[in-house]
């Protein structure tokens, strides 16, 4: 590990533990409660070309950390941290480059008034269109409409109301503000329209979308939306992701489409292709094993087949392996073969 790798490494670990070590410290003094709750989900790939030579292994993880620290029932303070290199799963990030920095993420204070009502002071973030798709399932860094977005000031959730306004996180002279009703018919079907904007820089961006969901062994989540970033014309996404479970069979799938009506807006959104549609057939074997076949077609610059048998570990509850082997087929050039091994867990 060379001297820049060995300090970064340093450096981020000696902030989490100085992190820690306040939040608990501060805690133990005024008798407060300290919980924490995260995500992690790292991998290893390997790609070789058709002829399965020149094999290039890449790495890829994400930690998020919330640190709660609790002052009564109704008043507590959430500290976010991040570990990011890459994009799980496959996300490109060389094997050399898997030692990255702790990001931290954000601070808040929320302040449960009653039932219905819970003020907010701090950080705030909230994304539209998060995927269930697992190549981009990590709504820190994509979303159909927009990823995770962060508005530093106030916040009020109100029966399903929520209003944020403050400092946006793009630039320093840009406020933001960002408005969503979310509509819970009942515990299995609700809708939610929701908006932000970003007013005071260069360019007003703003985003608008409509989220619908419905539970059950029918499941279905969908997202239409609006957006306009960097001064481009509005375009629209579709999100569309049913799936369905009879017994120890499953079937899922995604449908995603991005309508440009601006050449100067590349990608639409920071899904950086035009649609793709994505099916996989599954096979739960007992508590523990299941096995699935996505089948997969792309439109990137040009369009692609991907075919990626998976096999999944569910060794114990908030834990998952998954490991994969699979080809992708492109319209022109040379075909691509490549195989991983994931972890996930959530604590």
């Amino acid at each position: 590990m060379n001297n820049k790798i060995s300090r970064s490494l340093y450096l981020s670990v000696s902030l989490l533990y100085t992190l820690l070590f306040i939040s608990i410290t501060l805690a133990e003094d005024n008798k407060k409660a300290v919980t924490f709750n995260g995500y992690l989900d790292a991998d290893v790939a390997i790609d070789v070309n058709n002829e399965f030579k020149k094999p290039a292994w890449q790495s890829n993880q994400e930690v998020d950390l919330t640190s709660n620290i609790v002052f009564s029932e109704a008043v507590s303070v959430q500290l976010y941290t991040t570990f990011l290199t890459g994009n799980v799963p496959y996300g490109g990030a060389p094997a050399v480059n898997r030692w990255g920095n702790l990001i931290f993420d954000g601070i808040a204070l929320s302040w449960t008034l009653n039932e219905i009502t819970t003020l907010y002071v701090g950080d705030m973030v909230y994304n539209a269109g998060q995927l269930g798709y697992y190549a981009y399932k990590r709504p820190v860094a994509y979303g159909s409409v927009m990823s995770e977005k962060y508005i530093r000031g106030a916040g009020i959730d109100i029966q399903g109301l929520s209003l944020y306004m403050g400092s946006s996180d793009l630039a320093n002279n840009q406020a933001g503000f960002y408005a969503a009703y979310d509509f819970s018919l009942n515990e299995n079907l609700s809708f939610k329209p929701l908006a932000d904007i970003r007013l005071g820089g260069v360019e007003t961006d703003w985003h608008a979308a409509l989220e619908f969901s419905l539970s059950g062994d029918f499941s279905l989540n969908a997202t239409m939306g609006a957006l306009a970033e960097n001064g481009a014309d509005a375009n629209f996404t579709i999100l569309i992701e049913p799936s369905y479970t009879m017994g120890k069979f499953s079937i899922a799938g995604t449908y995603y489409q991005a309508f440009n009506t601006d050449s100067t807006a590349t990608p639409v959104s920071n899904i950086g292709e035009e649609m793709f549609a994505y099916i996989e057939p599954g096979l739960t074997i007992n508590d523990l094993f299941a096995v699935g076949l996505p089948l997969e077609y792309h439109l990137f610059d040009e369009s692609q087949i991907w075919v990626v048998p998976t096999a999944y570990f569910y060794p114990i509850n908030d834990l998952e392996v998954w490991l994969w082997a699979g080809g992708v087929f492109p319209e022109e050039g040379d075909t691509g073969f490549s195989a991983g091994l994931e972890l996930i867990a959530e604590f």
